[in-house]
């Protein structure tokens, strides 16, 4: 078909109308790619403030723990100030006469009764001395005591003297140990007199046990030191205990708290030996993990790992520890159990059931799960806490920023692991790469190449012929993140109450299982000592000896140094008469070896003397030959 000019213009307006579509599409693409980027930038930003509000809502948390932390201690210090302002206005005092105290809103405990002193002889003035402090419970053991019932508070108290042949009573109770005690000593009319104004000033509704006080004909003493250390004694009860359990106490329990009230025990390591991670990539690492619900409640027992090796085998140096099947509790498996170090893993678990990480290049802990988990909660004393039965995961390595943000004692650690640990090859593989690299070997060629370089390195390493790497040399490739230390992530599947039960029975007889294993080392070192004593000392490099010292009769003997016992054989040894002559001989018929001069302090024996004790009878001239 021939073009004509309808067919032309027609082809300019479809250009045309292309051109424009064209244009149009570019410009949408273009707001579109710049909607993207204006999307992810809000969206990071979004991300960024979920964390700050994250991090915001832990630190209100913690906040209000310890508001609520100190509106309790506030409430004790409020509680025992008033108990002691009211015993203090209860105790008489020697110069003047108190006024009457109103009566109390609050009853006190029933349980608590007056326990009056007996009249003290008529001699000198004297005076009366009153200590108060906050009641607390102590366990008193044969203390002699009268009780005297109280009375109305319109009469006076009159004491009864006690008689002199009547017996002292023993008992093993719990009382309150209250200083709030008016010891009295002096002429008879003082002490009716400080014996009314504590009646008129004590409620008589209840009365604080009191402390006995042993009278005598001729005064009543008081044991200071005593009083002291009770003293202590009491504020610390005080201070460890509520406001509510340090009013109420229980008749049949020394220690009122139960076990399961005490606050989740803290974590003492140093901050600056802690390998430390931010808490976003915790979480985010922890995020899957969940805690173990326990039923029931696990056991509270920390252990040393001296008990374990005693009562179950094994190795208590190490990271990881064997039980044999035989010795397992739970059945006929082999138990593996996990020691890591808290001030090496500080996100690592701590409690029974906790998820948590773990800094460690040796993947044993990721085969043949569960792997049994103990954590040291305190640097002091060196007990281990059973956690219960984990499974681990790698979940991550430690970036170059991760550890360039941790302390130089943090950064030396790791270095001296990394240079020591020649038993397990992924720290032998990194110390060998990290030295290569220093020695620009690395990296080679090709990857067989590399590889063929490493080998042959890791193997000069463990001969101790390996190329030379410092602690700084470990440190950079690190900060610089050519090598890594792997993140490993444990979460609890179990807790063997079994395991833990069987802990509990045999740690009750942990002191029979030192006394026999201490019975067993010295058993052990006497027989060694008895096998080096009967068998022949191996031959024992001497320096020579300047010929100046050496004197004409001495005799150079092959045997001198090869069949005389060592030092330590003091069974062996003969002392002779001569010590300056320093020449030991046997004094017999028979033919006798002169030995070479010793170091000073050095003992000697004779030939003859040796062979005789080792064969068990004298020898003759034939034999000796």
């Amino acid at each position: 078909m021939p073009i004509t000019a309808g067919t032309t213009k027609s082809l300019d307006v479809k250009h045309h109308v292309d051109d424009e579509y064209s244009s149009i599409l570019a410009k949408i693409s273009a707001e579109l790619a710049q909607s993207r980027q204006e999307n992810a930038r809000l969206k990071a930003a979004q991300d960024t403030l979920e964390r700050e509000i994250s991090d915001l809502k832990d630190e209100i948390k913690d906040k209000d723990t310890e508001l609520r932390e100190t509106q309790a201690a506030l409430g004790q210090l409020v509680v025992l100030s008033k108990r002691q302002q009211g015993q203090s206005n209860a105790v008489a005092g020697p110069s003047r006469r108190p006024q009457p105290s109103p009566p109390l809103t609050r009853a006190r405990s029933p349980s608590l009764e007056l326990v009056e002193t007996p009249e003290p002889p008529r001699k000198k003035q004297k005076q009366i001395e009153a200590y108060v402090t906050p009641p607390a419970t102590a366990k008193v053991r044969n203390r002699a005591f009268v009780s005297v019932p109280a009375r109305n508070s319109s009469g006076p108290l009159k004491p009864k003297a006690e008689s002199s042949s009547q017996p002292q009573t023993s008992s093993t109770i719990l009382k309150p140990v209250s200083k709030a005690v008016v010891y009295i000593s002096g002429s008879s009319s003082t002490s009716s007199a400080a014996l009314k104004n504590a009646d008129r000033t004590l409620p008589h509704s209840s009365f604080p046990t009191t402390e006995v006080v042993k009278s005598s004909p001729s005064k009543i003493k008081l044991d200071k030191t005593t009083i002291q250390s009770k003293k202590v004694k009491a504020k610390r009860a005080s201070e460890n205990e509520d406001a509510s359990s340090s009013t109420k106490y229980s008749a049949s329990s020394e220690f009122p708290s139960p076990i399961e009230d005490k606050p989740k025990p803290t974590v003492k390591v140093k901050t600056k030996d802690v390998c430390i991670l931010p808490d976003a990539t915790v979480r985010q690492y922890l995020q899957s993990a969940k805690t173990l619900k326990i039923t029931p409640p696990p056991l509270d027992l920390q252990v040393p790992r001296m008990f374990l090796r005693l009562a179950y085998g094994g190795s208590d140096q190490h990271f990881v520890q064997y039980i044999h099947s035989d010795m397992n509790p739970s059945g006929p498996v082999q138990r593996r159990i996990v020691f890591p170090m808290l001030d090496m893993n500080p996100a690592m678990p701590s409690r029974p059931g906790e998820p948590g990480l773990v800094f460690a290049s040796r993947h044993e802990i990721l085969e043949n799960p569960p792997w049994t988990l103990f954590c040291k909660p305190s640097p002091s004393p060196a007990v281990w806490l059973y956690l219960g039965e984990y499974e681990s995961a790698l979940c991550g390595k430690m970036t170059a920023e991760q550890f360039k943000s941790q302390t130089l004692v943090v950064k030396k650690e790791w270095a001296k692991l990394i240079l020591k640990m020649k038993a397990f090859d992924v720290y032998v593989s990194m110390r060998a790469r990290i030295a290569l690299r220093v020695a620009s070997t690395l990296p080679a060629e090709d990857k067989e190449t590399e590889e063929d370089l490493i080998k042959a390195e890791m193997q000069a390493v463990k001969n101790k012929k390996g190329l030379p790497v410092t602690e700084e040399d470990v440190i950079t490739a690190l900060s610089k993140g050519d090598e890594g230390i792997d993140i490993i992530r444990m979460t609890c599947v179990k807790y063997d109450h079994d395991f833990a039960d069987d802990m509990k029975a045999k740690f009750a007889n942990y002191d029979t299982l030192l006394a026999a294993n201490a019975a067993a080392s010295k058993r052990k070192k006497e027989e060694k000592e008895k096998d080096e004593a009967i068998a022949i000392p191996k031959k024992r490099g001497r320096k020579p000896k300047p010929k100046a010292q050496a004197q004409p009769q001495e005799v150079e003997s092959e045997i001198d140094s090869n069949i005389l016992p060592s030092d330590s054989d003091e069974e062996y040894v003969i002392r002779t008469g001569d010590d300056s002559a320093g020449l030991p001989t046997k004094a017999s018929g028979s033919t006798t070896v002169a030995l070479r001069p010793r170091q000073a302090g050095r003992k000697s024996v004779s030939v003859t003397d040796y062979f005789e004790q080792c064969f068990g009878g004298a020898l003759t001239d034939d034999e000796e030959d």
